[in-house]
């Protein structure tokens, strides 16, 4: 009983992790999506909401979401964000992205501390 649970679940996920393999492979010939303007203030207080403006453009349509990586000096990369986007914004998207200098996380975030943003 053991043994054979055992190679059904190895089955099973075997079957998952090739599966998967595929989604997130670009289709042939697609072209990926372009950042066409992106600017942002470069000093803040603590307690700024820092927005970042973003136009991105995708020939195809497809453009799904919007990751945004966020870095500090001596403390290290912040976990990604991901912004998902309404089909009406998947071939032309553009807006805010904004980030809370003032959340839990950043409570010890000092005046000009420096941090990175990349999407």
């Amino acid at each position: 009983m053991r043994k054979s649970l055992w190679l059904l679940s190895l089955f099973l996920s075997v079957i998952l992790f090739s599966v998967s393999q595929g989604w997130a492979q670009p289709k042939p010939g697609a072209k990926p999506p372009l950042i066409a303007h992106a600017f942002a203030v470069e000093r803040g207080l603590y307690g700024y909401i820092w927005k970042i403006y973003i136009e991105a453009e995708d020939p195809d349509g497809d453009m799904l979401r919007i990751a945004s990586l966020v870095g500090q000096a001596g403390y290290g990369r912040y976990p990604t964000d991901w912004i998902i986007l309404k089909p009406q914004y998947r071939k032309h998207f553009k807006g805010y992205i904004q980030w809370n200098t003032f959340s839990s996380r950043t409570s010890f975030l000092r005046e000009w501390t420096q941090i990175t943003f990349s999407f």
